[in-house]
């Protein structure tokens, strides 16, 4: 018997009498109002997103059972009834014409944009989409460093300059989420999509623009951009004389909140509308001695910054700003210099900043750094917090208060600051730095290498940054890289404590020749640090002929390290190595005077319980120095330095001192 088969022509007419097309039409303009219905109300009423995409997928399922339904079944005067019967009905179907062509064109259409549109909303539900801000929540913004496009390649620090002070004016507004400067800046030379920019700051908006400096003449474009849609929200072209570019800045962060429709509070629209009178002189000075700031931390860039903020202040003496930046590069110089001359002056600049500008962020940053180098922890916890009222985003504020927390022994609130650092800047090199080097100083060296192998990612020609790591290597052991670190930091800035960490790595090999010349190098750099001073002296206790030398560098010392006690009285290393100092030069008592309190103290970081042991084994006290060495080494002090450490040579045939070793605590352990 021969099955009855239906051609081409006969299946669309049987869709058409059964209704198919209709339904069809009917199912996908109806998917179609539901989805923008969807679309529109439900970020109204709170759902997220996934609702839309949910709604979607209904749809979808339920188109085949739809199509299904409507070929067995029809709705007719007489009630539902079997599609088949309605299609037998006796009415004999017409070939196709050219109105029932067009007619089922515009069927497919429809189905195929509907398709087309949940397709699409599928593949956006499936990236990553940059945050929008749900009803009740403020709106998020980066600005991005504004490109220069000035004839002259030296005019990058322009297009910089008017992007920070925009941002900080913004920043000082609860009402805006913005993220931090170092993170939209981490994108200067990428060239990333935007929404991949929005993905990794976190912002539902970004503020891009560039400037041109042609003479006195300054033309400023800035476009606002929705991250989600990628459209335009504002933008605007200022050409504008240089002296009219403080007042351009705020215009434009005006324009910016105009555009989010973000309600100011009046405390926060009087700080917007602030007006601000400075020299176009000073203010471009001013922007040059930031640009420096924002570079490596090296003894030159710290000098030219300073230079720069007091040709600023020349012309515009109450220019707080400027006075603040002083602040920051004085301060910079004495960490690393640890000049009391250099203190002084940061501290009398901070002051002065304070004094004409009590409102200003960067001051109370600068502020709090200046009262934990000198030791005042509660004034400097009071500074940051100050600041973070301000502007509750601002990144150095929470890193300068975990280091606070940090030397006060705080460790879980120092943890807790420098989390959310990395929270609001994930990719500020700075933050893991920060981090890191907590962990390092406490001996969790598995904890710091990861976050310190972050930092060199994001800053691959840092000097610091490889100083940092080879100080990592080092104390892990692994030698050879930590000598390859140091090496490639003094190929990119000869910074004093890497030169003072490859002559302790010669010392420790037993070239102290080669250490002290390392160590005088060191001392070149920055003459005022006592450390390389006492670090001399201790290469030179080896070599017999030169006791003159010896003495002279741990007198001098010594008398640097006291300075640095009579501006942070509570720090202990300083102590400690001056105990060592004195014990080194046969002053048993002034050593005793700066040792017994250390003592009585209770725990002391591993870097006090080194010195504190040095000074112990040379005053002949060889009971505490093993009790200090051994609670170091419980800390996480090296045993395999310990093994090299000519400074405690004598100590080698005690027991207690071979339980300290590698091969002892192995044994130990067994």
């Amino acid at each position: 018997m021969r099955v009855p088969t239906m051609d081409a022509r006969q299946f669309i007419a049987e869709l058409k009498t059964r209704g198919v097309y209709r339904t069809a039409a009917l199912y996908c303009a109806g998917a179609w109002a539901l989805l923008q219905v969807a679309d529109l109300f439900f970020p109204i009423l709170g759902l997220p997103d996934e609702s839309v995409t949910l709604v979607l997928v209904a749809a979808g399922i339920g188109f085949f059972p739809a199509m299904l339904l409507a070929w067995w079944f029809d709705l007719t005067p007489e009630g539902v009834v079997s599609g088949s019967v309605a299609a037998n009905s006796g009415v004999r179907q017409a070939p196709a014409s050219a109105p029932h062509i067009l007619e089922l064109g515009m069927i497919l259409a429809l189905v195929v944009s509907v398709g087309y549109l949940y397709i699409e909303r599928l593949q956006d539900d499936g990236a990553t989409a940059p945050p929008r801000a749900a009803p009740g929540e403020r709106p998020s913004i980066a600005v991005m460093p504004f490109v220069n496009m000035s004839d002259s390649g030296d005019m990058a620090y322009l297009g910089d300059g008017v992007a920070e002070e925009i941002l900080n004016l913004l920043a000082r507004l609860n009402e805006l989420n913005v993220a931090a400067r170092t993170s939209s800046f981490f994108f200067r030379d990428a060239n990333p999509d935007l929404k991949q920019v929005a993905q990794s700051l976190g912002v539902g908006h970004i503020l891009e623009g560039s400037v041109r400096r042609d003479g006195e003449q300054v033309r400023v474009s800035a476009q606002l951009i929705d991250t989600v849609t990628g459209f335009q929200v504002w933008s605007s072209t200022y050409d504008r004389h240089v002296g009219g570019l403080l007042a351009l800045q705020e215009d434009i962060a005006r324009q910016v909140v105009d555009s989010l429709q973000v309600v100011l509070s009046d405390s926060a629209r009087q700080r917007l509308d602030q007006p601000v009178d400075i020299d176009p002189a000073a203010y471009d000075f001013y922007l040059r001695g930031r640009d420096f700031l924002r570079q490596q931390a090296d003894e030159a860039n710290l000098s030219t910054a300073v230079a720069l903020f007091e040709r600023a202040l020349a012309i515009s003496p109450s220019f707080a700003a400027a006075w603040a930046g002083v602040c920051d590069g004085v301060l910079g110089r004495y960490v690393q210099t640890l000049s009391t001359a250099d203190f002084q002056r940061a501290d009398a600049a901070c002051q002065q900043a304070l004094n004409l500008d009590a409102n200003a962020i960067p001051v109370y940053v600068s502020q709090g750094n200046l009262y934990r180098v000198s030791g005042r922890y509660e004034e400097s916890l009071a500074a940051f917090s100050r600041g973070l009222a301000l502007a509750p985003a601002t990144v150095e504020a929470y890193l300068g208060r975990g280091k606070t927390h940090a030397a006060m022994g705080e460790g879980p609130a120092a943890v807790a600051d420098f989390d959310k650092a990395i929270q609001l800047q994930p990719n500020y090199w700075r933050a893991y730095n920060e981090l890191g080097t907590f962990y390092f100083t406490r001996g969790d060296y598995l904890s710091a290498l990861p976050l310190l192998e972050k930092v060199a990612e994001f800053n691959p020609d840092s000097d610091t940054t490889f100083h940092n790591l080879g100080s990592m290597y080092y104390m892990l052991g692994r030698v050879e890289e930590a000598s390859r670190a140091w090496s490639r930091s003094v190929e990119l800035t000869p910074s004093a404590e890497t030169l003072s960490n490859l002559g302790s790595a010669l010392f420790y090999s037993g070239d102290f020749s080669g250490a002290a010349q390392r160590y005088r190098q060191a001392i070149a750099l920055a003459p005022d640090n006592y450390r390389y001073w006492g670090n001399l002296g201790e290469a030179l206790r080896f070599l017999d002929d030169q006791a003159p030398e010896r003495k002279q560098a741990f007198e001098r010392a010594i008398a640097l390290a006291e300075e640095v006690v009579q501006v942070n009285p509570s720090e202990p290393l300083p102590r400690a190595m001056l105990a060592s100092y004195q014990a080194q030069l046969g002053s048993r008592r002034a050593a005793l005077a700066y040792l017994k309190p250390l003592h009585q103290t209770g725990d002391q970081p591993i870097s006090v319980l080194y010195y504190m042991a040095m000074a112990s084994d040379m005053l002949g006290m060889d009971g505490l120095a093993l009790d200090a060495l051994a609670q170091a080494v419980e800390l996480g002090y090296p045993p395999h330095l310990l093994a090299m450490d000519a400074n405690f040579a004598d100590l080698r045939s005690e027991p207690r001192f071979t339980n300290l070793l590698p091969a002892g605590k192995e044994k130990k352990q067994q």
